[in-house]
């Protein structure tokens, strides 16, 4: 009985060492072998790690922007030359400008993850953001004529609408790790173009000296907002938007404008919205095999 176990035992040799020999020899691409999977016969069927990281926020590094805000018309509190005295009459006069709201929309695109960084390796510019928009701006000029006899009053009032094309550098300045809050500032040029004028006179308007500006108008500002993500690809952005370089208008360098007796300062608060498009997804499974590992996979797609 003992000597039935030992043959038993050296039959189980015999065909175990030249079957493990011959399974670690043959490795071809139509032997099986335990222990791999199915991708090292049938090929990658999912994308690759480097295109998978690519794609991990399933967005593309470009969307669209969208801002809605109000303008606002800033005055100096303490204009120059806008108190004196009438002659020969004798009468004092004030011009007082006042500042009013208006309404500013602006649609447009942008760029993420602009390849753009220093001689240390920082990234200089994080996006670009360009669009198309409209400003309405609002503003009352009040004129008071103070009389030995008796008092005047007036009031100036217009409404203008510029057609603007705007382009913005963008930089975030991260406020948590998980860089869900930031600040973003932007320095940008914008072209405007006034298409609407509107004003009303009062009965002393023609006592002064007035100037009007030039229609076009181009500018340098600056912008800075606190902005937060959402969600993927989707930031929230609320901030103000300040010029301070004009250069067609005279006296070049002014941003602001000259209306009626009065100059006022264009200023705006804002919130923009932006969403970043959703990645484009392969029309059919990315394939890293050969040939005869594609037809291996056919055939066994279709015995299934």
């Amino acid at each position: 009985m003992r000597f039935l176990n030992l043959i038993i035992i050296a039959l189980l040799i015999a065909f175990a060492v030249p079957a493990m020999a011959q399974k670690k020899n043959n490795t071809g691409s139509g032997m099986y072998v335990r222990g791999k999977s199915k991708s090292d016969y049938f090929g990658e069927r999912s994308a690759p790690k480097k295109m998978m990281k690519n794609r991990s926020d399933k967005v593309r590094p470009f969307g669209f922007q969208a801002q809605l805000g109000a303008t606002m018309t800033l005055v100096n509190p303490d204009p120059k030359n806008k108190t004196g005295v009438i002659t020969p009459t004798g009468e004092s006069y004030e011009i007082n400008p006042l500042t009013r709201p208006g309404i500013y929309a602006e649609i447009g695109f942008v760029h993420m993850n602009v390849r753009s960084k220093s001689a240390a390796r920082q990234r200089i510019i994080d996006y670009v953001d360009y669009g198309i928009g409209f400003k309405l701006f609002h503003g009352d000029e009040k004129i008071d004529i103070m009389g030995n006899q008796m008092n005047i009053s007036g009031l100036n009032r217009f409404q203008i609408g510029n057609l603007n094309l705007r382009v913005g550098v963008h930089k975030l300045q991260y406020l948590t790790t998980k860089k869900n809050f930031f600040i973003d500032h932007s320095l940008g040029i914008n072209f405007d173009y006034r298409v609407l004028e509107k004003s009303e006179h009062s009965v002393l308007s023609g006592v002064f000296p007035q100037q009007y500006s030039g229609k076009p108008s181009l500018m340098l500002h600056y912008d800075v907002g606190l902005g937060i993500r959402v969600a993927k690809g989707k930031y929230i952005v609320v901030g103000v938007q300040a010029p301070f370089v004009e250069f067609l208008d005279k006296p070049m360098g002014n941003p602001s404008f000259n209306w009626f007796s009065s100059s006022y300062y264009p200023f705006m608060a804002r919130i923009k919205y932006i969403h970043l498009f959703p990645a484009k997804k392969p029309k059919h499974a990315c394939w890293t095999g050969d040939e005869e590992q594609r037809k291996m996979n056919e055939q066994f797609l279709q015995g299934q």
